[in-house]
């Protein structure tokens, strides 16, 4: 009995010198992972972050600076910005149709002043 409690003691003893050893943890010193931590926020930053703060400005700039004769571009729908309102803008699509839409929807936008001169151009050639 003693025995088997000598060589049961001795396997447990052991065992758990090993676990320690093989359990050690990885130890990073100075200041790497601050460096990672860094980079990587530059990265979501200057390739992420940036570039839809742009393009959001942008569009913001477009829909605020809408005058009534612009041809816009809405939901997949052309027409011409025919009354403004305080959230949403009027369009004329065709010969009596006319639309309300959402000044968020609008995707593009043509000033008046160049797009007659584009529709004289075509009719002139």
């Amino acid at each position: 009995m003693k025995k088997l409690l000598f060589f049961s003691l001795s396997l447990f003893s052991s065992a758990s010198l090993f676990a320690e050893e093989a359990s050690a943890p990885w130890k990073v010193k100075g200041m790497f992972p601050i460096l990672i931590c860094g980079g990587l926020f530059a990265f979501m930053y200057l390739f992420l972050l940036r570039p839809e703060q742009k393009r959001r400005k942008k569009m913001e700039a477009l829909q605020s600076n809408l005058s009534k004769g612009d041809q816009v571009t809405a939901a997949g729908m052309v027409g011409t910005v025919s009354q403004l309102k305080e959230k949403t803008v009027v369009i004329k699509m065709v010969e009596g149709a006319k639309i309300e839409v959402l000044k968020g929807t609008i995707s593009e936008v043509r000033p008046s002043s160049s797009f007659e001169s584009k529709q004289t151009e075509i009719t002139e050639s």
